[in-house]
């Protein structure tokens, strides 16, 4: 979790603009993201979040847009995350800004036993 808090910049935004209700859309600091992510050495088991990883650069040189699949045990619910997502980076000075992250918010709601 220190080398995950090592990656944000101060004030960063991480949007999630499908996240199923109850869960939030945006959340702000990161303090706030170290604070939303916690939890996730309990949750999980093993992953895997970069065999399909593929960077797409854009002309502004500090935004990146990213596919890639995460194939996650969680523990919790003894079921796989087996999800695709997409997602835009903003990263200054090497510190994430801004992560807009896209993902179904169905086989997340399935994985966390929230169906």
């Amino acid at each position: 979790m220190d080398k995950f808090a090592s990656v944000w910049a101060e004030d960063a935004v991480q949007d999630m603009p499908f996240s199923p209700e109850g869960f939030p859309k945006r959340v702000e600091g990161k303090a706030n993201l170290i604070k939303h992510y916690a939890a996730w050495p309990e949750t999980s088991g093993k992953a895997n979040f970069i065999d399909e990883l593929v960077f797409y650069p854009m002309q502004d040189a500090t935004m990146v847009f990213a596919e890639w699949r995460g194939n996650v045990e969680i523990i919790t619910t003894g079921r796989n995350y087996n999800q695709r997502y997409g997602g835009l980076f903003h990263v200054v000075d090497g510190k994430i800004e801004l992560f807009r992250e896209y993902y179904d918010p169905i086989v997340f709601k399935d994985a966390f036993g929230l169906d």
